[in-house]
Order: C-alpha cells, then sequence, then structure tokens
C-alpha cells in the first residue's frame, strides 16, 4: 500500500487497476501524505509513517467507539470494560502500526454499529444518516460495511414504537430504508469512482477475493507461503 499511495503521488492519477480492496485507504494515504508535502519534504520514510499513523488512529476510534457502545449498553463501568479489553488486546497493537485498511474498515464499522444502536433507541434521522455514511466508508475501504446495512434496516425496525405487524406497513421505515440504501450507495460511490466505472472487474476481484477467504479455512496458519499449491480444488478453479 506504501507503494501504491507513493505512484499515485507521483503520478498525480487516483485510478486503480483492481478492486479486492476499496480505494478509501490509498486515498486516505493520498490525502494525508499531500498535506504533510505542502509543509515539508515528503520522503518514502514520511509515507510510511503517515500509513502507520493513520492504523493508530483507527486503534483509537476503535476504543473509543467500543467504550461508547459498552457505555450505552452497560453503563459507564460496560464501557470501561469494553475498552479495557480491546486495548489489552496485543493484536490490536500490532495491526495499528500495519500498513493496511483492515484498522481503517473496523473503525468506520465500529462507529457505524454505534449509531446504528443509537438508531435502534431514538430512531432519528441523524443517526441513520450516519450509520448509513459510515458503512459506505466501511466498505469503500474493505466491503465489510455491507453487513450494517441489514443491521441498520433491522434497527428501523426497533426505533418504531409500534408492534412489528404494524411497523412493516409503516412508511417511515421504508423510506429509512430506501434513504439509508441511497446515502450508503452514494458515499461508496463517491470514495470509488473507479470501481464503479468498472463493475466487471470489480465483480471478478470480489469472486476471487471470496473463493481465497473460504480456502483459507482450509491453510495452515501461514496461508501467505504457496498459498495456491494448498487451495482445494473446487475453489481455485
Amino acid at each position: 500500500f506504501a507503494t501504491q499511495v507513493k505512484e499515485m503521488l507521483t503520478s498525480g492519477s487516483l485510478a486503480l487497476d483492481e478492486f479486492v480492496y476499496g480505494s478509501l485507504y490509498p486515498y486516505v494515504g493520498v490525502a494525508v501524505s499531500s498535506i504533510y508535502g505542502i509543509l515539508f519534504d515528503l520522503s518514502d520514510h514520511a509515507i510510511i509513517i503517515i500509513l502507520r499513523l493513520i492504523g493508530v488512529g483507527s486503534a483509537i476510534t476503535v476504543a473509543l467507539y467500543t467504550y461508547r457502545i459498552g457505555q450505552l449498553l452497560f453503563g459507564l463501568r460496560g464501557g470501561n470494560l469494553s475498552a479495557a479489553v480491546v486495548l489489552s488486546t496485543p493484536l490490536h497493537f500490532r495491526w495499528a502500526v500495519e500498513i493496511h485498511p483492515d484498522l481503517l474498515q473496523l473503525a468506520f464499522l465500529t462507529a457505524g454499529l454505534y449509531h446504528t444502536l443509537q438508531l435502534a433507541r431514538n430512531g432519528d434521522l441523524y443517526h441513520l444518516l450516519m450509520a448509513s455514511t459510515l458503512a459506505g466508508l466501511a466498505t469503500a475501504t474493505k466491503y465489510g460495511g455491507l453487513f450494517l446495512l441489514p443491521t441498520i434496516a433491522l434497527s428501523l425496525i426497533l426505533g418504531l414504537p409500534q408492534p412489528l405487524s404494524e411497523s412493516l406497513k409503516d412508511r417511515r421505515l421504508w423510506v429509512g430504508i430506501l434513504s439509508s440504501f441511497g446515502v450508503f450507495a452514494t458515499t461508496f460511490s463517491l470514495t470509488n469512482p473507479y470501481a464503479i466505472s468498472n463493475l466487471d472487474r470489480l465483480a471478478e476481484d470480489l469472486s476471487l477475493a471470496s473463493r481465497i477467504v473460504s480456502c483459507l479455512l482450509y491453510t495452515s496458519p501461514s496461508p501467505r507461503d504457496g498459498l495456491l499449491a494448498r487451495m482445494p480444488s473446487c475453489a481455485c478453479k
């Protein structure tokens, strides 16, 4: 990813040739690096540090929203315990300095889940827009935000005061669901314009990624070494 960010900065182009990951992570790296380059000399070392700091900021955001979710559900003690569990996990610190979109995606997902929970409690427009936007940003990073959409729809149902049978007939529910999908799709499109303009390649790369993920269930703890050689033949076709 550091090489990808450097190439974008050098060429002045944000175009991508593959879409196994979303484009938001390198775009954030380019944006922060460009601002840094206005003030200071932008070296390869600086780009690496910037991308690692994005990971650190994402790790802090995950801990913060984990605290807020715990506090919302279980009170102050629950929030403190939730944040303590996250901050005591070595893997969290390991990924905080990794140049990879996973933690940025997790930060968007955690923040989106917080607003989704607030939506279930309050049913207001602000939390609907925030949850949908964050789901779009998570998807633009590494496609995981798609899993938030059904949760947002469920929160809309829970946010309505009447019984389920009446909620399903309530026009506000369906307007909310359509609005949520519209905000989600707009956010993803604006942050992944080249994926939208190359839908065939996007579908091909996502299909390949899903096969690789399924194959990882059958590999050793070091799946990157000779990955294809150890994949089930049915998944490698």
